[in-house]
């Protein structure tokens, strides 16, 4: 049986909860921009952004129907870091929602819900969260590559010094 040895330090449940995250961010920027979810507190709908950061959660629901209730951002952000002083969450929080909600309200006034792009909201936030030790990876990780070096595929050379000292012999 093989052992594996070594290995890639890539998270494939970060990967998927950032996926998750960016796809639900995008549904939002969307709702935002039809002003279809203006109403809604924003510190809840950003603690349920964070909340795919936070869990494993599938973004096919549309926005409307999430329970925004208990999701503010102070209480995901305690459910991400148990541990953590409520002044060190609680400035955090303010952080993020001024973050947040200066691109909800782009989003709301343009009505483009790519104006400030979702992928770099989605990566200020992470990186903000980050560097406060909210999450565990910096945003930027992506997957491992495997891709080959550029040119030409490499034919492999005998290797053997005997083989290669020894003339041909002519037929």
């Amino acid at each position: 049986m093989a052992q594996v040895c070594g290995g890639s330090t890539y998270d494939y449940y970060w990967h998927l909860k950032r996926e998750s995250a960016l796809a639900f961010l995008r549904r939002v920027a969307g709702d935002y921009a039809a002003r279809r979810i203006s109403h809604l507190p924003r510190t809840n709908v950003l603690g349920t952004v964070l909340l795919f950061l936070a869990t494993l959660q599938n973004p096919a629901m549309p926005v409307r129907k999430w329970n925004y209730s208990s999701r503010s951002t102070p209480n995901v952000l305690s459910l991400m870091q148990p541990k953590f002083l409520p002044t060190t969450i609680a400035q955090t929080a303010e952080a993020i929602e001024k973050l947040f909600e200066d691109a909800s309200k782009t989003w709301e006034e343009t009505g483009y819900p790519e104006a400030p792009s979702t992928d770099k909201v989605l990566y200020d936030l992470i990186a903000f969260l980050f560097q406060s030790r909210f999450v565990p990876h910096p945003p930027n990780e992506g997957p491992p590559s495997f891709s080959r070096p550029p040119g030409p595929p490499m034919l492999k050379q005998p290797t053997n010094p005997h083989y290669l000292a020894q003339p041909r012999e002519k037929l």
